[in-house]
C-alpha cells in the first residue's frame, strides 16, 4: 500500500521549471499512511526543507492507497529500473534520481534541490500517468510544510483500513479466528491439570519432536528474516496478498516504540525450542519442568501473536504474510505442547478435575 505526494501549484503537465519567484524544483514523495518511516520524514525532514526553500521546492501529494496510486508507484519503479529490495517507501523522484528510504532522501535529497535550482529548476519527472495523478480528485500540490505535515495527521475508519488491503486482512482475519478457536479450546481442556503436565514419552509420538523442532526452525528463520530487514531497512520479499512493508513500517513493529517485534520472536522461539527438547530428551524432572514451560511459552506467544495479527486489519490496514506464517506456527507449536499437556492427564488417570 502506497500513497503517492506530488508538490507544486494546480499544473496538469510536467512543463515550467520557473515561476515568478525564480527557478522552481518539483520532487515526488511516495509514502504509506501506516509508514512511520515516513512520518518521521516528514515531520523532522521535509517540512524544515519546505521551510528553507518555499515556493522554490513543489511537492504534488496523491492518495496511493488504491490501485491507481500504487499503479503509478509501479511506473516509477519501472522507469527507474529500481533495483526489488529498495522498491519501498518513503521514497522521492526528483528530476532522473530514484531516492529510496529515508537515508537516501534526508542525505540527498537536499543537495539535488540546490543543484537542480542552480541550474533554472526542474520540472516533473516523466513518469507514466503522472500528469493524470495531478489532476486527480484528492491531488494536493503544495508548498506549504503545514499542508505537508497534516497529511501524517489523517485519520480514517475500521472499515477504510479494512478495505485497504481486502485479500490480506480477509486472510488475517481467518487465522485470527483459527487462533481465537485454539486458544480457547486448549484452555477449556487444560483447566486444572497443571500439576499432571509432563514430558510424554511414546514411541509413537516421536514425529512430534521432529514437527516441533521443524516448526520452531521455521518460525526462528521468518523472525530471523523480518529482524534482518527491520535492521537494514530493506523492503520486505511479500506475495501477491498482503503488504508486507505497510506492516514492518508501522508503528506497531516496534515493541513500545523501541524494541522490534522481529526480535522478540527470534528469542521467543529460541526458548520454545529449548523447552521443546528438554522436555522430550531429559530426565524426569527437568523434562516436567520444560513441559510446562513450554506450554506457557506456546500459550503466551499464541496471545501476544493474537494481537499482533488483529493490529493488521483493524489498527494498520495492511497485512504480513510473513508475520501470519509465523502466528500459524506458533499456534501449530501449541496445539502439540497441549496435546502433550492431554496425553500426559489421560495417562495420569484424570490429574486434577475438568
Amino acid at each position: 500500500m502506497v500513497c503517492l505526494l506530488l508538490a507544486g501549484s494546480a499544473i496538469a503537465t510536467p512543463v515550467s521549471t520557473a515561476s515568478a519567484g525564480g527557478p522552481v524544483a518539483r520532487a515526488v514523495l511516495f509514502y504509506s499512511p501506516a509508514c512511520q518511516h515516513c512520518r518521521d520524514l516528514i515531520r523532522g525532514y521535509l517540512t524544515s526543507l519546505l521551510d528553507e526553500y518555499g515556493s522554490r521546492l513543489q511537492i504534488l501529494s496523491v492518495n496511493a492507497a488504491d490501485s491507481a496510486g500504487r499503479k503509478l508507484f509501479q511506473a516509477a519503479v519501472t522507469k527507474f529500473d529500481v533495483p526489488v529490495r529498495d522498491r519501498g517507501v518513503p521514497a522521492v523522484v526528483i528530476g532522473d534520481h530514484f531516492l529510496s528510504g529515508a537515508v537516501d532522501v534526508s542525505e540527498q535529497l537536499p543537495m539535488l534541490v540546490a543543484q537542480y535550482l542552480s541550474e533554472g529548476g526542474v520540472g516533473w519527472p516523466a513518469v507514466s500517468g503522472l500528469s493524470q495523478a495531478m489532476t486527480a480528485s484528492g491531488a494536493l500540490v503544495t508548498s506549504s510544510p503545514s499542508r505537508l505535515l497534516a497529511l501524517t495527521e489523517q485519520s480514517d475508519g475500521v472499515l477504510d483500513r479494512l478495505a485497504r488491503d481486502r485479500w490480506g486482512n480477509t486472510v488475517a482475519l481467518i487465522v485470527l479466528a483459527g487462533m481465537l478457536a485454539v486458544v480457547g479450546t486448549v484452555i477449556w481442556r487444560s483447566r486444572g491439570i497443571w500439576r499432571s503436565i509432563a514430558a510424554v514419552r511414546r514411541p509413537r509420538d516421536g514425529w512430534k519432536i521432529y514437527a516441533g523442532l521443524a516448526l520452531t526452525a521455521l518460525g526462528l528463520c521468518i523472525a530471523g528474516y523480518l529482524a534482518y530487514v527491520e535492521t537494514t531497512h530493506s523492503v520486505a520479499l511479500c506475495g501477491p496478498v498482503g503488504d508486507c512493508n505497510a506492516v514492518q513500517q508501522s508503528t506497531y513493529a516496534r515493541l513500545f516504540g523501541v524494541l522490534p517485534v522481529a526480535y522478540v520472536g527470534m528469542v521467543g522461539y529460541l526458548l520454545i525450542g529449548a523447552a521443546f527438547g528438554i522436555s522430550r530428551l531429559a530426565s524426569k524432572t527437568a523434562a516436567m519442568a520444560a513441559a510446562r514451560a513450554l506450554f506457557l511459552l506456546t500459550l503466551c506467544g499464541t496471545l501476544f501473536s493474537i494481537y499482533l495479527t488483529a493490529l493488521e486489519p483493524f489498527a494498520i490496514g495492511a497485512s504480513c504474510a510473513w508475520c501470519l506464517s509465523s502466528a500459524v506456527i506458533v499456534t501449530l507449536l501449541l496445539l502439540l505442547s497441549a496435546n502433550g499437556v492431554r496425553l500426559n492427564r489421560q495417562r495420569n488417570g484424570g490429574g486434577g478435575g475438568g
